[in-house]
């Protein structure tokens, strides 16, 4: 069931951030500067659906945003370390790396928050 839910609130989060990414970028923003607004949304609404829908465990609300925080704190460098090397080498534009980048980032996500955030 967690993986159903996971998939429906990850999906509709990574969407919308997603366009948020695709409309600063083609708005003329740099592609690091994006995402760091993209990281910022996505952690609000990702850790809000989460705690409240997908993962039943509540327990102590500040412990688990803390945890969530370290984690996507880490998971932002990694993305824009792999989007940067993607995009400075000539492999694919911001908006394709990105999405490359995402599709990886989501299992990675869920299994964090499964079995270390949202116990």
């Amino acid at each position: 069931m967690n993986i159903a839910k996971f998939a429906i609130a990850g999906g509709l989060n990574t969407l919308i951030v997603y366009v948020v990414y695709i409309l600063l970028i083609m708005g003329g923003m740099k592609y690091l500067h994006a995402l760091i607004v993209d990281y910022i949304i996505g952690i609000i609404i990702g850790y809000l659906i989460n705690y409240y829908w997908v993962f039943t465990n509540h327990g102590n609300h500040g412990l688990k945003f803390i945890k969530y925080l370290i984690i996507y704190i880490g998971v932002f460098f990694l993305n824009g370390l792999f989007l940067t090397l993607m995009v400075e080498s000539g492999i694919s534009g911001p908006i394709m790396s990105q999405f490359i980048i995402l599709c990886i980032i989501s299992l990675l996500s869920y299994l964090v928050q499964k079995y270390w955030i949202f116990l």
